[in-house]
């Protein structure tokens, strides 16, 4: 009687681990959503002019609270491209001029930085531009930096800015502002002319 039993479980077993043993189920990945400039390349006209540009997004059910959210992580998302443009002029600055780095000009980088944030964060939007979508409204913002404040702030550093100036990140970043070009004023249309 045992003997049948446990050919019996030892079959069972067999089946279930051959079930097991079977082809890898493939792994599916969501395709990457794609972001579009929902500003017909404005953000692209910024950036390649020598300006810093970013878009913020915001739903609700309140087109006034998208607005709100959309112009908050537009602002936001530029304050994030400043900490890597920043941190970018630092690294460079460095590299370029051999001085060692020293708590002074990091504390005057780190204080030019949070001037700037704090600029940004006072910083009207470019141009808003909203949509329904399902019964929510989706807004999108687009929030535009002059690079000429990096400098202005730099400037408020003597001692790291005349270093500064000697190197060629200097010069490009003098490029930069020189061919930046601001967006133009949208005009906001009224209600009857819409």
């Amino acid at each position: 009687m045992q003997k049948p039993l446990f050919n019996t479980a030892a079959l069972a077993a067999v089946i279930l681990l051959s079930g097991c043993a079977g082809p890898p189920k493939p792994v599916i990945q969501e395709a990457p959503q794609t972001v579009v400039d929902p500003f017909g390349g404005m953000t692209g006209r910024v950036m390649d002019s020598g300006g810093i540009a970013a878009i913020g997004v915001g739903k609700s059910k309140s087109l006034e609270l998208a607005r709100n959210r959309a112009i908050a992580n537009g602002r936001l998302n530029l304050q994030k491209t400043l900490d890597e443009k920043m941190r970018t002029l630092q690294r460079k600055f460095y590299e370029e001029s051999g001085i060692a780095q020293n708590t002074q000009q990091l504390s005057a980088f780190r204080t030019a930085t949070l001037s700037i944030k704090k600029q940004i964060q006072k910083s009207p939007p470019k141009e808003v531009n909203h949509e329904m979508i399902d019964g929510a409204v989706t807004a999108c913002a687009l929030i535009e930096f002059n690079p000429g404040i990096i400098l202005q702030q730099l400037g408020k550093h003597e001692e790291l800015y005349a270093q500064f100036r000697t190197t060629e990140t200097y010069k490009e970043l003098a490029r930069a502002i020189e061919s930046y070009k601001p967006l133009e004023e949208t005009p906001t249309l009224t209600p009857a002319e819409q």
